[in-house]
């Protein structure tokens, strides 16, 4: 192959290969549990910053923050007006632990990115 063909070739593939991580161009990530469906103490658990220390946001509940103590790719462990709160974030499942009482709920998960 003549190296006037292999230049634009080469250079497309790694255009190609940086492009499938599209991880790079994501400008916003939400995730949301909907427990509007539930029993649940809140409506709406969101959080906009996936990082220990971030602050997500109640909706329907007071108080309306909740801050993320740990977090991995399944789990989200929170503290929300002096409740721990536990979210599995496949199955959107939310636990609440106050004074050695715990309830669950099953809430709906949702990821949104752009």
């Amino acid at each position: 192959m003549p190296l006037s063909m292999t230049f634009p070739l080469t250079a497309s593939l790694l255009l190609f290969a940086g492009l499938a991580d599209c991880q790079a161009l994501t400008r916003f990530t939400q995730e949301s549990y909907d427990c509007t469906m539930t029993a649940a103490p809140l409506g709406r658990i969101v959080f906009t910053k996936m990082s220990k220390g971030a602050a997500g946001v109640i909706e329907g509940a007071s108080p309306d923050k909740i801050i993320i103590t740990a977090i991995s790719d399944t789990q989200i462990d929170g503290e929300w007006g002096g409740e721990l709160v536990q979210i599995q974030r496949e199955s959107g499942r939310v636990r609440f632990t106050r004074d050695a009482i715990v309830s669950s709920y099953a809430c709906k998960a949702a990821r949104f990115r752009m």
